[in-house]
C-alpha cells in the first residue's frame, strides 16, 4: 500500500451530520462535514488518550472526541478542552493530521500523503460523467483480496476470453489470436491498446444491430497504485467504459468503486440489466482472482512464468517499484506487528512543517531498504 495518493474514502451521500469512521490503508480515519456543509478528513486517534473521534459529535465546527469532549477543527488543531475550562492554554500538541479533500462523482476523495499541493498526482477523470450523450452508473464492490489483484485483472485482456466470453471453452484455441499491445507512458500511469482476434461473442441485447467486432480493440491503462480502467466496443456503434477507484481497506481488503459509462441504452430502465451484468462479470473475476495463490510481493514476476501478454501487468509493477524507491511503500509487516501495542497515523501535509506529534507516522519502506534488498 501507498501513501501519496487520492483515495475514495466513502460516497458523499454517506457523510452527513454525523462523524464517518472509514478505515484506508489498514489506517483509521474520521470523515465529517463542518456547520457549513464543508468535508473535512482527519486521522481517527484523539491524541489525548486515543479514543476515536469518530464515536463522537459534530459541534462548533469541529469533531467532539467522545471520551472528554476535546474538539479538533478541519485542520485537525484541536480548540477545545473541556477539563482545563473556557480559557484554556491548548498544549501545543493538541493536534491530529488533517488531509486534503475533494468531492467527486458523487465520491469524497482523500489525499492521504505528505506531498505539497504543486507535486500530487491528480484523480483519474471520467470525461463522460454527466454528458447527456451517456449513461454512467456506479456500484460498490468489497473484495477479499490484495488491491494490486483487481487492478493487474483489469489491465489484462487476455483472461477475457476464458473467463467472460459464453461458450469460451468449445472454441477452438486457434480461433484466438495472442494480442499486439501498444504502450503509452505517462508521469503517473500508462494506457495500453490492446488489438486481437476472437470468436464473435453472444452480446445479446447489448448489440441489437449484430454489427459485431471480429478484430476487438480494448484499451485499459491505470493512474496511480489504485486507479484503473477499460474501454471495449462491442458493436461498431456501441462504447463501454469502465473506471475503477480501488481503495485498500488494509493488506487483504479492497473496496472498489466501479463506474460504468455507456453511449446506448442510456434510460434509467436500462441500469439494472447493466447492473445485473456487471453483478455476474464482476463475480466471474472475482472468483479467479481470488484464487490466485502465487506469491504476492515487489518481486511477483520472480514467482510467475510471464509471457508477452502480461506487458501491462510488469509496467504497472515497475511503477509501484519506482514509487517503492521514492519511499511511499507503507512497511505493512511494521506496521501490522506493532498492533495493538501501537497506533499510527498516515502522514499529512501538516508533518512537513509542524513539530511535536502524539501519534506516529505509519513506517514506510526507506529507499535504503529497497537498495539493501537488491543488493541480498
Amino acid at each position: 500500500m501507498f501513501i501519496n495518493f487520492w483515495y475514495a474514502a466513502a460516497e458523499s451521500k454517506a457523510v452527513n451530520d454525523t462523524p464517518l469512521h472509514t478505515r484506508m490503508l489498514g489506517q483509521d480515519f474520521v470523515v465529517f462535514r463542518d456547520d457549513h456543509g464543508r468535508l473535512h478528513c482527519l486521522s481517527d486517534i484523539c491524541p489525548h488518550r486515543g479514543a476515536a473521534l469518530s464515536e463522537g459529535k459534530i459541534k462548533h465546527n469541529a469533531v467532539e472526541c467522545p471520551y472528554h469532549g476535546w474538539r479538533f477543527g478541519g485542520d485537525g488543531t484541536c480548540n477545545a478542552i473541556p477539563s482545563l475550562g473556557p480559557d484554556a492554554c491548548i498544549p501545543p500538541r493538541a493536534h491530529v493530521d488533517s488531509y486534503p479533500v475533494i468531492e467527486r462523482y458523487g465520491l469524497v476523495f482523500v489525499f492521504l500523503g505528505d506531498l505539497d499541493t504543486d507535486y500530487r498526482p491528480g484523480i483519474l477523470n471520467i470525461d463522460e460523467y454527466g454528458k447527456d450523450d451517456w449513461r454512467t452508473t456506479m456500484m460498490v464492490l468489497d473484495w477479499p483480496l490484495d488491491y494490486k489483484r483487481s487492478i493487474e485483472n483489469m489491465l489484462d485482456s487476455a483472461h477475457i476470453a476464458h473467463v467472460h466470453l459464453p461458450s469460451a471453452q468449445s472454441r477452438k484455441i486457434e480461433d484466438f489470436s495472442a494480442p499486439q499491445i501498444d504502450v503509452e507512458s505517462a508521469n503517473w500511469g500508462a494506457t495500453f491498446t490492446h488489438t486481437y482476434r476472437a470468436p464473435k461473442a453472444n452480446v445479446g441485447d447489448f448489440a441489437k444491430d449484430k454489427k459485431l467486432n471480429d478484430r476487438m480493440t480494448m484499451i485499459s491503462g491505470f493512474y496511480g497504485p489504485s486507479q484503473a480502467w477499460t474501454s471495449i466496443q462491442p458493436t461498431q456503434d456501441s462504447v463501454i467504459h469502465q473506471y475503477a477507484f480501488e481503495t485498500p481497506i488494509d493488506g487483504e481488503t479492497t473496496r472498489i468503486y466501479l463506474f460504468t459509462a455507456r453511449n446506448f441504452m442510456r434510460g434509467e430502465a436500462d441500469d439494472v440489466r447493466f447492473h445485473n451484468r456487471n453483478v455476474y462479470v464482476t463475480e466471474q473475476d472475482r472468483l479467479i482472482v481470488e484464487s490466485i495463490r502465487t506469491f504476492q510481493g515487489s518481486s511477483d514476476e520472480d514467482h510467475e512464468c510471464v509471457v508477452d501478454a502480461d506487458l501491462p501487468i510488469l509496467q504497472y509493477r515497475k511503477y509501484l517499484h519506482e514509487w517503492e524507491a521514492h519511499g511511499w511503500r507503507i512497511d505493512q509487516a511494521k506496521s501490522e506487528g506493532a498492533r495493538p501495542r501501537v497506533a499510527f497515523a498516515i502522514p499529512s501535509p501538516a508533518r512537513r512543517t509542524r513539530t511535536s506529534w502524539v501519534i506516529d507516522a505509519v513506517p514506510l519502506i526507506s529507499p535504503m531498504d529497497n537498495e539493501k534488498q537488491a543488493a541480498e
